[in-house]
């Protein structure tokens, strides 16, 4: 079966398609994951700024009076926004202390309320969102969140609810979950080469395999003693000089 030349091409132009496509996947493979953490950072800072502003817009002041009736109330309502939040968007919100601890109440993943993260100090002016760090947070479950931190001004600070900061998270983007996005579309764009390189391979069959063909029957009609038959002169510059040498050994 692999005598054939006509096969050959088709094999060839088969395995170059799937060789590249091996290669790109594994350089894909090595370069998406840290691409869906910048999407996923981009992501975090998004939702962090309506969260940010709507605390600090709505902080009621602290003037003594009713401060701990509406410090409650504060935080009553900040759980309900965070749940909404975590429901509209698929991220972790979580409510941090003067100490570093998620407050208890204050996190869209109860599985987090023991974790602890760094309190950055309060900012002289509002935060930058585009420009807000990512890192990395090793939960104690085994799992990574990747997260950013968005400090709380002063007069967020000093109400009741005691808010200091405010983590916004997503899990970490794995190896498993990139393979198996990536997986599809490489299958998609493997079939596509496939029948391109199939296709290449048909044409390259009646521009070359066919005048070689026609050579070829030239030569064994020569060879049985039929002199009066000529080749055709069609096909690549190699074959055709193939075809007149042909005809010239008839001659």
């Amino acid at each position: 079966m692999f005598r054939s030349l006509r096969v050959r091409l088709i094999v060839s132009f088969v395995l170059i398609v799937l060789i590249t496509l091996a290669t790109a996947g594994v350089a894909l493979f090595a370069r998406l994951g840290g691409y869906r953490d910048q999407v996923s950072a981009s992501t975090l800072r998004e939702v962090a700024a309506p969260i940010y502003y709507n605390l600090t817009l709505f902080a009621p002041a602290n003037n003594g009076t009713g401060t701990a009736a509406r410090g409650e109330r504060l935080r009553r309502e900040l759980t309900d926004y965070l749940r909404v939040q975590a429901q509209d968007t698929h991220v972790i919100v979580m409510l941090i202390d003067a100490n570093g601890n998620v407050i208890e109440d204050g996190t869209s993943d109860p599985s987090l309320a023991q974790e602890h993260f760094d309190v950055p100090p309060p900012p002289e002016r509002g935060p930058n969102f585009s420009v807000l760090p990512a890192q990395k947070h090793h939960v104690a479950n085994g799992s990574e969140l990747l997260y950013v931190t968005v400090p709380m001004p002063t007069l967020v600070r000093n109400q009741q609810a005691g808010i200091n900061a405010i983590v916004v998270a997503l899990p970490e983007a794995q190896a498993r979950d990139v393979f198996r996005d990536l997986t599809p579309r490489l299958l998609f764009a493997g079939a596509i080469g496939l029948a391109a390189a199939t296709l290449v391979g048909l044409v390259l069959w009646a521009s070359l395999y066919r005048p070689l063909g026609r050579v070829t029957r030239g030569i064994r009609a020569l060879a049985g003693g039929n002199y009066r038959d000529r080749v055709r002169v069609s096909g690549p510059s190699e074959v055709r000089e193939l075809a007149e040498d042909v005809n010239t050994m008839a001659d």
